[in-house]
């Protein structure tokens, strides 16, 4: 199946490079526009053209993309588009962005199906791995506020883990993290200059998982049991960090978040979460970190996870106000 987007060069964007265009007209990241150029995937009046190409008024542009386009049946969808700004659900599995040499489908080839009406830059990305709300702008001028707001601490990002182990108490993880050039990041000893890049962490419910059984079995009984029973299983104040004995939903609150800072903050902390192998976690059928809500001025937005096991969950007494009193 092929998918094309078609646009017309007016005075505004003549003369600008034609990856330049690409970004303002369709609202791509510079290196996702450079990756459609490499593939052969635009053409300016029928021809296909470099980066550097500049344009010229009343020339057209075609983008075309195969096979990931649509997304019925991946789960991702537009959750709300107000004020300058859209909220899109995305589930686990898929991609933010379009990466190099393909690598499957992602939200960023999804956006001219899930919002139609205009161009969209995101401005936050998930891991493959974990779900939830990607944010997008709407124009220029919507991107830059977003920027600022972040910089100014003023956006509010909240996600939903399980992890392994009982936490009883909220934390403040500050410590700084090493990203360059790694695929797994590295916690450092020494706490982050920017009060930005911390992780707030409070415990909302907790699970014991049926003493003497492997882990994941347990943790699937306890879990159909809560369901069942319509309660949690109460994990005991005084039982403090047990590895696998025990199970605890948390909230993470960050305001401009570093790459696997929550994943690597909660691992280094002695809680790592269900799913994450690559940060010492149990194995589990899919990573349990879930973007739930954000919040910043004249916008917000919730969703709540799909996961199998969320229903035995919400069962029960879990708390979801966005308080900032409570950390």
């Amino acid at each position: 199946m092929t998918n094309e987007k078609r646009f017309l060069v007016d005075g505004q964007g003549a003369r600008l490079r034609l990856d330049r265009f690409l970004c303002e007209a369709a609202g791509l990241s510079l290196r996702s526009a450079r990756r459609l150029l490499e593939r052969g995937a635009v053409l300016v009046d029928g021809a296909a053209r470099q980066a550097s190409y500049k344009l010229h008024e009343g020339q057209g542009v075609r983008i075309e993309t195969h096979g990931n386009g649509a997304p019925e049946g991946l789960g991702a969808r537009l959750l709300k588009a107000e004020g300058g700004f859209a909220a899109f659900f995305k589930p686990s599995g898929l991609h933010t962005v379009e990466l190099s040499g393909g690598g499957g489908p992602s939200l960023e080839a999804m956006l001219g199906h899930l919002y139609p009406d205009g161009p969209v830059r995101l401005v936050n990305r998930l891991d493959q791995d974990t779900s939830g709300i990607v944010l997008g702008a709407l124009d220029e001028t919507s991107a830059r506020r977003f920027r600022a707001l972040e910089d100014l601490g003023a956006v509010d990002k909240r996600y939903l883990a399980v992890v392994a182990g009982n936490l009883v108490q909220p934390m403040l993880l500050a410590w700084a993290l090493d990203m360059a050039d790694r695929a797994t990041v590295k916690v450092l000893d020494e706490n982050a200059r920017d009060e930005l890049r911390f992780t707030s962490v409070r415990p909302l419910a907790h699970r014991i998982p049926t003493r003497g059984a492997a882990f994941p079995d347990a943790c699937t009984d306890a879990f159909a049991d809560a369901s069942a029973n319509g309660r949690e299983q109460a994990c005991p104040a005084e039982a403090g960090p047990c590895g696998e004995s025990g199970l605890t939903l948390v909230e993470a609150r960050i305001a401009k978040g570093a790459r696997h800072q929550i994943r690597a903050h909660l691992a280094r902390a002695g809680f790592p979460i269900l799913g994450d192998s690559r940060y010492g976690g149990p194995a589990w059928t899919g990573l349990r970190l879930h973007h739930w809500s954000s919040t910043f001025a004249g916008f917000e937005v919730r969703a709540l996870p799909q996961w199998p096991e969320w229903p035995a969950w919400n069962t029960a007494d879990v708390s979801l106000e966005l308080s900032l009193e409570e950390y």
